[in-house]
């Protein structure tokens, strides 16, 4: 559950929408009007401000794991050292009992893949019987990290690396404090992306080998973590508490693929799965601490904020997988946290493109979504992702057809979402004009323009300048494409009736 500090921003911040609704209408809020409002929102934003700042450190984790993350799995900050020779002669016998000798020989054969994995089993069964005080021991971690990213291809090393971890997590405490870091979860994000699991509503055989456990063991690991702050999962303990600024595993968890690779975040709607099935948290409670990580990620720069916006587009696809989490991530405010990642990060044109994407998969047929997009403004922050970066062609299509749509939408919601054909059909024509050399946009304009002519009944608005020209040069253009043909013969019929 989100905690109070958490509750209290939420409050701040709905305090903020409704007061930003009030000026945009002209009326008052708490008996407030005009000038004394705005004074009134420029207090809240201090306060906002003030909360925000709490989540500094989060960003600083969110944006190491972004710089960890990369090609062969590192999760070492920084160049990653070349591994160190062995000490000259034979290999010294391993004492599996020796906490120190264990992590001495995993320092000493860093550079032999075998002897990498021998040790990592041996710190396995230590942390087994001592999780606490392995899973404390930072040159450990440190080692085992490094070891994973010394040798990313081979599975026993992978294997015996989550072997330990999953271990370590068995200790409420370590999973709150040591395990929950975008290094740690770095390291069980890359391995649990690499080998495909089975869908269990498909029926296929079960992978084998060290790859594949290493990949079962990973999924593990994770669900021990996030169980830590719930108190959930088949070996429930007390959920342990979390530290003040603190965002939790399950949000560092997000935080951290939302920094990493591609296949980190591909691979979240198979993870949060496997905890919903294993009875370690709820669709509801990933909603909620979806959200808490999405407000991080405002202060965590733009990778991780369009890695974020990523991540809500796979899962607001993700029916299938992780039943209900779809429409939860709608009632938990997720539109909401979309929509001020693009407006506290205007100029990125990428967070503008995964942010209209976003919500736009979001609302997709569910009413609650469309009015989340109402209430925050959504069709003034697409303008204005428009308006600003006029030379994306992707971003100009994806708002043709974002504004395109709202010519259907019932009267009391284009009121309550400001949604104006005209101010969508001038940028839907500047885009025209600008792009015709994307086919793809040309004809995402044309099909806007014919619902502008056929519902909204803006002929003038639409020929008004050189609409008709734009239509009948882009007709000329892609003379062999049958469907811009068909809509430019629909929006000049409606033009000269």
């Amino acid at each position: 559950m989100l905690d109070a500090g958490n509750n209290e921003l939420a409050e701040i911040q709905q305090e903020l929408q409704a007061v930003k609704a009030a000026l945009r209408a002209e009326s008052s809020y708490l008996g407030l009007k005009g000038e004394t409002l705005q004074r009134y929102l420029l207090q809240l934003n201090e306060k906002e401000n003030l909360f925000l700042s709490r989540h500094l450190a989060i960003a600083q984790a969110a944006q190491a794991a972004a710089a960890a993350s990369c090609a062969g799995g590192r999760f070492a900050a920084g160049p990653l050292a070349l591994a160190r020779p062995p000490p000259a002669g034979p290999v010294r016998s391993l004492d599996r009992e020796d906490g120190e000798a264990v992590v001495r020989h995993l320092c000493d054969y860093e550079a032999s893949a075998a002897e990498a994995a021998k040790g990592l089993r041996a710190l396995s069964a230590l942390a087994y019987r001592d999780a606490a005080k392995v899973g404390g021991d930072a040159t450990a971690l440190q080692q085992l990290l490094r070891l994973l990213a010394l040798h990313p291809e081979d599975s026993n090393v992978r294997l015996r690396g989550m072997q330990a971890i999953c271990n370590m997590a068995y200790d409420s405490s370590i999973s709150m404090t040591k395990l929950s870091v975008p290094g740690i979860l770095g390291a069980v994000l890359a391995v649990f992306s690499t080998a495909p699991l089975p869908d269990p509503k498909e029926d296929q055989s079960v992978p084998s080998g060290p790859a594949a456990e290493a990949c079962l063991k990973a999924g593990e690991a994770a669900a021990r973590i996030v169980a830590a702050e719930l108190g959930s999962g088949p070996e429930a303990s007390a959920p342990a508490k979390r530290a003040p600024g603190n965002v939790g595993p399950l949000a560092m968890l997000i935080l951290t693929a939302s920094g990493g690779e591609l296949a980190w975040k591909e691979a979240m709607p198979k993870l949060l799965a496997q905890l919903v099935e294993n009875e370690v948290t709820e669709p509801g409670i990933i909603a909620e601490r979806f959200v808490v990580a999405g407000n991080a990620a405002a202060d965590a720069g733009p990778q991780v904020a369009v890695g974020w916006l990523t991540i809500s587009k796979i899962l607001a696809n993700a029916e299938n997988k992780v039943p209900h989490l779809p429409s939860g991530l709608v009632e938990a405010g997720c539109i909401n946290a979309a929509a001020r990642l693009m407006e506290r990060m205007p100029g990125e044109a990428l967070v503008q493109l995964a942010g209209l994407e976003a919500m736009s998969l979001l609302v997709g047929n569910r009413w609650s979504g469309l009015t989340a997009f109402a209430d925050v403004g959504g069709i003034p922050l697409i303008e204005a992702a428009m308006a600003a970066h006029g030379g994306d062609a992707v971003l100009q299509t994806k708002g043709i057809r974002a504004l395109g749509s709202g010519v259907l939408w019932p009267r009391d919601v284009q009121q309550k979402a400001r949604y104006d054909s005209c101010r969508g059909i001038t940028l839907t024509k500047t885009a025209m004009r600008r792009h015709q050399d994307s086919e793809e946009l040309c004809q995402a304009g044309l099909e806007a323009l014919s619902k502008y002519v056929s519902k909204s009944m803006r002929k003038f608005e639409v020929a008004e300048g050189d609409g008709t020209g734009i239509v009948e040069a882009i007709m000329g253009r892609y003379a062999s494409n049958p469907q811009i043909q068909q809509l430019g013969r629909s929006v000049l019929e409606g033009l000269s009736l």
